[in-house]
């Protein structure tokens, strides 16, 4: 199984074959614009766009500090009238709405962006551990929070296909769950 913990402020993946024994691997190299690379199980849930919005997307670490990245927009996944009244207000979700709509997007557009970047960055690592054939056959799952309504819980595989994670490989159409949060946790051990 493959988990996407795809949160607000971070996002991670973790991985467990049904052979291995101990707790799941997580994805911890992550390129960064440091002279380094982050060697930390999460990488920040941002992404950048140039003017027009078209060109190669820096995403978490690959962000230059000195550029305004979009942050906070999976919460866009929620319609306004369900968020709370303080995220709905907040200075950072505001600069987010404001960000996606001068981009002409919208925030499953942004989140299939993000996680197309956070996948195949992943995915090569998760390969070069185990192998294509065993990443090519596996089940995806990826987090939501269990407080989410249905209407935001179904955007998230819409994003999610929009990337790309759900193509076809060796397993055939990808199999992916959604796990509520905590769920996903137990799980793993974590």
């Amino acid at each position: 199984m493959v988990g996407i913990d795809f949160c607000t402020a971070h996002s991670g993946i973790a991985w467990k074959f049904s052979t291995d024994e101990g707790t799941p691997d997580l994805v911890t190299s992550w390129t960064s614009t440091l002279s380094h690379n982050s060697e930390i199980p999460k990488v920040p849930s941002a992404i950048y766009y140039d003017q027009d919005g078209t060109g190669s997307i820096p995403w978490g670490h690959g962000i230059l500090v000195k550029v305004r990245s979009i942050k906070w927009f999976k919460l866009l996944l929620v319609d306004d009238a369900d968020l709370q009244k303080h995220i709905k207000w907040s200075s950072r979700v505001e600069e987010t709405k404001a960000a996606i709509q001068k981009l002409n997007k919208d925030a499953i557009e942004v989140t299939s962006d993000f996680l197309r970047q956070l996948w195949g960055h992943s995915s090569e690592t998760i390969k070069e551990a185990e192998g294509d054939a065993l990443v090519d056959s596996t089940p995806i799952y990826i987090t939501v929070p269990a407080i989410w309504t249905d209407y935001a819980r179904d955007r998230v595989p819409k994003a999610v296909d929009l990337a790309g994670i759900c193509a076809p490989r060796l397993c055939g159409k990808t199999k992916l769950s959604l796990i509520s949060e905590p769920v996903l946790f137990r799980r793993c051990g974590c």
